[in-house]
């Protein structure tokens, strides 16, 4: 496939070429709207609710992703809705949520109909909650681990500009792990160090994301698990849309887990390493 033909800004929105299907569905009820108001795809994307373009783009792309998420569905039957007459909100998000097969009374198009964010907790209560939760799996599979809060692994970044013979150096802001495990055990086993970061906000995936995924990729070693921590489930849906694309080749394993008082949630993003080696030694937390 050309990286022509898996642009949708240039390739006229070839969506045939989709092939995950349940996102070729939803990418036809996409078109079917644009073709009829004449939209393009930033035009679809800054229609209230707004969505960001990539996601926009990754939604009509061949390349990218799967199905989109329950939450973006929602937003792409309000926008359908509001730019249509006649057009009911709820019956096209409906009909979308039984493409994707996922279930009403789990995604209720009205968000306030569920808690859909879940218990307000602190970040130290989540991170008290999480070593505990951390420490009885390796217990319970004779395993053990050293912690270590608000830490990172390299104290600094530089990065060398040539320009002529001049060199300039580029102090890059270190993004700390909320805490670092450090696995205790059989050299066989599939990881020796767990990083955790906690994030509560959607600032985080535009501002901060990029920043720490590029720490992420310099400290991971094949031996190693990150995962990113929320309570709120419009976080852990958006943070697992966005982590699909383009991490197949990352030799590490990458999840995000939703937390709440006494749930936990922990979905594996696609990368090079196989999430069921973790499973086997108790080492995912929902397996």
């Amino acid at each position: 496939m050309s990286n022509e033909e898996c642009n949708p800004r240039k390739s006229g929105l070839n969506i045939d070429l989709i092939q995950d299907d349940k996102k070729r569905e939803i990418a036809k009820i996409v078109k079917q709207f644009l073709d009829a108001k004449h939209y393009t795809i930033r035009k679809f994307a800054e229609i209230d609710p707004p969505i960001s373009l990539s996601t926009a783009n990754n939604l009509m792309s061949p390349a990218y992703g799967s199905a989109p998420t329950p939450k973006i569905l929602r937003k792409i039957a309000r926008k359908i809705a509001n730019e249509s007459q006649d057009v009911n909100a709820e019956d096209i998000y409906k009909e979308m949520l039984k493409i994707i097969g996922e279930d009403e009374a789990k995604y209720p198009f009205n968000e306030e109909a569920k808690n859909v964010d879940g218990p307000k907790i602190t970040e130290s209560e989540i991170r008290n909650l999480l070593m505990e939760k951390i420490s009885t799996l390796l217990l319970e599979n004779n395993l053990s681990a050293s912690y270590k809060a608000e830490s990172s692994i390299r104290t600094q970044r530089i990065k060398k500009i040539f320009k002529g013979k001049d060199t300039e150096n580029i102090f890059y802001p270190n993004i700390r792990y909320d805490f670092i495990a450090t696995i205790k055990g059989p050299s066989e086993l599939p990881i020796d160090t767990w990083l955790f970061n906690i994030t509560q906000d959607t600032v985080f995936l535009g501002q901060r994301l990029p920043n720490l995924f590029y720490n992420v990729m310099i400290d991971a070693t094949p031996k190693t698990k990150f995962s990113i921590i929320t309570t709120k489930e419009s976080v852990y849906e958006e943070l697992i849309m966005r982590l699909k694309l383009g991490f197949t080749a990352f030799n590490a394993y990458v999840s995000v887990v939703l937390i709440g008082e006494d749930t936990f949630k922990e979905t594996y993003i696609d990368t090079a390493k196989e999430p069921k080696d973790l499973d086997k030694v108790g080492l995912s937390i929902t397996p």
